[in-house]
């Protein structure tokens, strides 16, 4: 069995395939969803996006299959922390073929990160990322550039949560939050969580990994005891929550 099987990724034209199942096991959406690879493949040349890990590539699958399936809950979407705009690309480019319009908000500093704080350090066995402030940046001129054919974006440049102040009576349907660290994160879902229509998914990018385990914690510190969604973490990276109605 080969991870790349080139014939098949030829006739499907896309660079990627996955595995073929095993004989006798059920074969899944993903690995035969040769439209999806090569919108991803798309993505990922408009954006500039570094690097192909399959993980990630199967975190951006379900992004782009929560963003159809909130097709018919009311709302806008927003994003925080775009980094590349790759993320921002598959769930614009998933709205427009569901014939969805609506505006697409993104809130980031173009900066890069923020100053890590204590909150960010690694706790027992927790293994966090050396980062530090301004990794990760990219222009807003670079990712107004990446996402140009796209007509829904709204751009609100600051450091979370000054952003919010512009979009403060904004409801959602789609949100996705990928800021890396624990203050930014928690900012940003106690400003858009409260905005999520019910039936509406919230995307967390930095939930399941264990590069920025600070982020883990205030996103667990906020929905403890809470009854209103329905979190999950994804074996790929990343959490979804859903807002319960």
């Amino acid at each position: 069995m080969r991870w790349f099987r080139k014939k098949q990724a030829r006739q499907a034209g896309t660079r990627f395939w996955p595995p073929e199942s095993e004989p006798g096991r059920p074969r899944t959406f993903y690995e035969f969803d040769a439209a999806f690879h090569r919108r991803y493949d798309a993505a990922v040349a408009k954006t500039g996006a570094f690097g192909d890990p399959p993980l990630r590539r199967m975190r951006f699958f379900a992004l782009e299959r929560a963003a159809r399936r909130v097709a018919n809950v009311p709302g806008n979407a927003c994003e925080v922390g775009c980094f590349r705009g790759l993320s921002a690309y598959i769930a614009a480019a998933a709205f427009r073929d569901i014939g969805k319009k609506l505006t697409f908000h993104i809130c980031d500093s173009f900066e890069g990160l923020s100053e890590p704080t204590a909150a960010d350090a690694a706790q027992g066995n927790e293994n966090a990322e050396a980062f530090k402030a301004r990794d990760y940046r990219c222009s807003e001129a670079d990712v107004r550039a990446h996402l140009a054919e796209f007509d829904c974006f709204e751009f609100h440049k600051g450091w979370i949560p000054a952003p919010f102040k512009k979009i403060e009576n904004e409801r959602f349907r789609y949100t996705h939050v990928d800021v890396d660290l624990a203050e930014p994160t928690r900012d940003s879902i106690e400003f858009l969580w409260p905005r999520l229509n019910p039936g509406g998914v919230m995307m967390l990018d930095d939930y399941a990994g264990m590069r920025f385990p600070g982020a883990k914690r205030a996103i667990d510190a906020f929905f403890a005891g809470r009854n209103d969604v329905f979190l999950i973490e994804q074996p790929a990276g990343g959490g979804i929550a859903v807002k319960l109605g």
